[in-house]
């Protein structure tokens, strides 16, 4: 739950702040930002939980905590990025 709050929070930052702060909103600025975040949360993740033996489940198998904090902050931000991509009309066709 831990790992969960620290994607959550991070997300809502990001989302809640930083995205609508932006002046030109476009895919590559939200990457550039996404980079920043991901890696901010990967990186609190590793403080709390590497070389811990802490062990974590997806359901049908167990994974590494840098492997979880991956997975769970992509799935945890794709309705947040659909939700803004159509709040603001942004086109995602190249």
């Amino acid at each position: 739950m831990q790992l969960l709050a620290v994607n959550a929070g991070v997300l809502l930052v990001a989302y809640g702040g930083l995205y609508p702060a932006l002046r030109e909103k476009t895919l590559p600025a939200m990457i550039r930002i996404d980079l920043v975040c991901g890696t901010l949360a990967l990186l609190v993740a590793g403080l709390l939980f590497a070389g811990g033996g802490t062990g974590f489940s997806l359901v049908l198998l167990d994974v590494p905590w840098w492997a979880f904090s991956v997975l769970t902050f992509a799935i945890l931000e794709v309705p947040f990025f659909l939700w803004f991509v159509r709040r603001h009309d942004l086109d995602l066709g190249p």
